[in-house]
């Protein structure tokens, strides 16, 4: 993962209060999560700063994209990093009621795009970590099911997760041909193999692990 230092962000911030934006940032620089013993709200003051730093970041990572990168999507960045920061504090915060979880992890309300699903897996991609947390804490626990369903929409990130059921609408990921080569890569560096038998990816696919075995 591409790093991208914000060396001017940390004096403007009073990081103390700064729960989310800490949160994020030690996830993307150092693939550390904070975990509060308490649920903190979003300061609307840190969103602005997390926005700049994931766009940063989007900028830095995607130099090694293959072809031309979609355009970072600050809309779905944010709710991204928002859905991952409430699910990390949920997972030790466990005395919210079902209802509750639902109106901590809304469901996405903008236009997804190519864009909109690689700029939300700059967090989003910790999803299957969580999960594994999650099933150790608690196998039964709700928060699974409803991060289950976000991975189907956003299967992108959720890769990993899907073991069972396997999406059924390529036409986003097909939209785009360095998402499309993004999803395959991310495929096979998992090895999962049961994606290997969608049509929509097959060609795809196949001439992946073809190049592969050439310079293997």
């Amino acid at each position: 993962m591409q790093q991208c230092k914000l060396p001017t962000i940390r004096p403007i911030m009073q990081l103390e209060e700064a729960n989310f934006y800490n949160t994020i940032e030690g996830l993307r620089q150092r693939e550390e999560m904070l975990l509060y013993t308490q649920h903190l709200d979003i300061d609307e003051l840190e969103i602005d700063y997390v926005q700049a730093f994931l766009e940063k970041d989007y900028a830095s990572e995607s130099l090694n994209y293959p072809g031309t990168p979609p355009a970072f999507d600050p809309q779905a960045a944010i709710w991204g990093a928002k859905t991952l920061y409430h699910i990390a504090q949920l997972l030790i915060n466990r005395n919210a009621p079902l209802e509750n979880i639902e109106t901590m992890l809304p469901r996405y309300d903008g236009a997804i795009r190519a864009g909109s699903l690689l700029s939300a897996d700059l967090c989003l991609r910790f999803l299957p970590s969580l999960i594994v947390t999650a099933k150790r804490i608690d196998d039964e626990d709700p928060l699974i099911e409803r991060v289950q369903q976000l991975a189907m929409v956003w299967h992108y990130s959720g890769i990993p997760l899907l073991e069972k059921t396997l999406p059924s609408n390529w036409e986003i990921i097909l939209s785009d041909r360095c998402l499309t080569q993004l999803y395959v890569d991310r495929v096979i560096e998992h090895d999962q193999r049961q994606f290997y038998t969608v049509p929509e990816l097959i060609p795809y696919i196949s001439i992946s692990l073809g190049e592969a075995a050439k310079t293997g």
